[in-house]
């Protein structure tokens, strides 16, 4: 070690001892995130004594040893009183050793299918129960151990009453109310409730252009994986050159599919309708051409949840080409936007409650993959066409949700998704801003939606593009930082140089907010100070430094091992105080290393805009 190494010994050491002291602040606990109101009961009893359904007019049953938290029956109580059409409601619980929490999404018909997943502790209404059930039924009865006789009982309750049609019928509070006392394995055999059919027709639309040997390898592996179903396939060309047409038109003769060659600019939701105006089947399946089909009996498998009545679109999960990572297991609707959750994951492993296998209702699916019965989707009006490249899929999904149907998600039959497996940041400004306007468009057609999951739960992680599910208490006490005018800086320092090993990643550009991160490659991130730039577009020479604070993700850590203290990268900066002039700003950053004279900055393909 040199004498310039031996000096720079105790700053070097100082600099880490403050990342770990503001990276340990960062972090909570669960019993401090219990604490926070709305999460478990905070109640002054004499307020809601005479806004209360009766105690003895609820049935508290509990599948699992364990005992309510002080308050709960109140909190029951109060919510069956507000909702005089909720028949069964259940609630969120925790281990009482800690170790685990269960955060449920609120009803979902096929997840309860699929496993019974109320959990512990479940409610109901004496009224509403069957004179020949209440044998069974009575309060505090404990059916540990007999999860299949409750789950029998529940569902010809929630049956008798239109749960699977009617909403209001089931009910989450999404309050932890129960504690257990030990992770006790619940049912993971379907309940097959109805005779369900057996053989199935399926029309199969797949937009396609320029990939004869994409298209060659999702029609065989369609055909080879699919016995039992009679498939009519349609291929929707918007303008192949005159050899891969050829090629196409030659693929049809010899594959028997409908090869339907219109020429016009890229618009996935108006080649899916014009697929769809050719299918004859009950049923219509939208595949994009870079799937390959690898498990038999999947188109089945879909089928059979696309029956149900109160379902809408059904999806399947995809795999990257390795057949491990997880590209698509269910949209989740976050204040980001669509979040294609467990991205990137591998699928070895289950992740909380088991979200990456059995049936899972989520709030939408990818058009990737998307089956739905035909006449439903032209009562609906089809894909919109106000969306041309991104979330037309989501789109529909909203809109079938809004006219009450629940979206399924078939996680045991994978398909193979042929998509970049790279997570780079490759989008152009432009591309960048056409997502942006559609997302726009998205949530004016459906503004009730925006931000909001009821299939994910509000105490799971929501914020960015962290794909991993797990609970928000893991990185605790963040705020958005708000930035005073008094804070921001001008110009970018006299010898830094624009370098590509800073990695700038911009995931929330709206309004006046930026969340993202930023990480020095290669280097100790906790020797650095960083802040944003801003760098007019009009006025090249004008750039706004913006210090921040940094944020923990502890998703930088899990994704990026080979890089160091990385988990104090991010940033949640709000500038509605910063006093900017209105413009259309370039997104920078700027890292300072504060044991020597390195400084180092780059821009992103991001753009903020400032109105007045």
């Amino acid at each position: 070690m040199g004498l310039k190494d031996i000096l720079k010994r105790p700053v070097i050491n100082r600099c880490r001892r403050i990342y770990e002291k503001r990276r340990h602040a960062c972090l909570g606990t669960l019993e401090e995130y219990l604490e926070k109101p709305g999460v478990s009961p905070v109640l002054e009893f004499g307020e809601l004594q005479a806004s209360c359904v009766p105690e003895q007019e609820l049935l508290f049953i509990t599948a699992a040893a364990g005992e309510m938290v002080s308050g709960a029956e109140k909190i029951f109580a109060r919510f069956f009183y507000e909702h005089p059409g909720c028949v069964v409601a259940y609630c969120d619980e925790v281990l009482k050793n800690g170790e685990k929490t269960m955060f449920k999404p609120d009803w979902s018909p096929d997840t309860f299918l699929d496993h019974f997943y109320f959990g512990g502790l479940i409610a109901v209404r004496r009224s509403a129960v069957p004179p020949a059930s209440l044998e069974f039924f009575s309060d505090k009865t404990d059916f540990s151990g007999k999860t299949e006789l409750l789950r029998k009982l529940c569902y010809d309750l929630i049956d008798k009453n239109g749960g699977f049609n009617r909403r209001e019928v089931v009910a989450h509070i999404p309050m932890v109310l129960f504690r257990r006392e030990s992770g006790e394995p619940e049912s993971t055999e379907p309940l097959l409730c109805r005779e369900e059919r057996t053989a199935f027709d399926v029309s199969v639309i797949i937009p396609s252009k320029d990939h004869p040997g994409l298209l060659e390898t999702c029609v065989r592996s369609l055909r080879k994986t699919t016995e039992g179903v009679q498939l009519e396939i349609v291929v929707v060309d918007n303008g192949s050159t005159e050899e891969n047409r050829l090629r196409s038109e030659a693929l049809s003769q010899e594959l028997s599919f409908r090869y339907v060659y219109r020429p016009m600019p890229f618009h996935f939701s108006k080649m899916c309708n014009l697929g769809a105006q050719y299918a004859k089947s009950e049923r219509v399946l939208f595949l994009n051409d870079d799937i390959e089909c690898i498990t038999p009996g999947w188109l089945t498998a879909m089928c059979r949840v696309a029956e149900r009545e109160h379902v809408g679109a059904v999806g399947c999960k995809l795999l990257y080409p390795d057949g491990k990572r997880i590209q698509h297991a269910g949209v989740a609707n976050l204040p980001i936007g669509p979040v294609h959750k467990l991205q990137f994951l591998s699928d070895q492993e289950t992740y909380y409650g088991g979200y990456n296998r059995g049936v899972r209702n989520v709030l939408a699916v990818t058009g990737a993959c998307m089956l739905i019965r035909r006449r439903l989707y032209l009562d609906c009006g089809g894909m919109s066409e106000e969306l041309a490249v991104a979330f037309n899929d989501v789109e529909l999904c909203f809109r079938l949700y809004e006219r009450g149907y629940y979206q399924a998600v078939v996680q045991d039959y994978p398909l193979v998704h042929h998509e970049s497996f790279s997570r780079g940041d490759d989008e152009t400004t432009e591309k960048w801003k056409r997502l942006m306007r559609e997302r726009e468009i998205l949530y004016r057609l459906h503004p009730g939606l925006e931000g909001t999951d009821p299939f994910y739960s509000i105490h799971l992680n929501r914020t960015g593009l962290d794909s991993r599910i797990l609970p928000a208490y893991l990185e605790g006490r963040q705020e958005k930082e708000k930035i005073p005018a008094g804070k921001l800086k001008m110009g970018i320092p006299a010898g830094a140089r624009e370098d590509g090993c800073v990695l700038l990643r911009v995931e929330i550009c709206r309004g006046l907010q930026l969340y993202g991160y930023g990480v020095v490659l290669g280097s100790d991130n906790a020797l650095y100070e960083k802040e944003l730039l801003l760098k007019s577009t009009a006025e090249s020479e004008t750039v706004y430094r913006i210090p921040f604070s940094g944020r923990y993700r502890s998703d930088l850590e899990a994704n990026m091992p080979d890089q160091i203290r990385v988990g104090m990268s991010g940033f949640w900066v709000d500038l509605a105080r910063a006093g900017l002039p209105a413009g259309i700003y370039g997104i920078g950053m700027y890292a300072k290393d504060l044991t020597g004279h390195t400084k180092l900055y780059c821009f992103c393909s991001r753009q903020l805009e400032i109105t007045e």
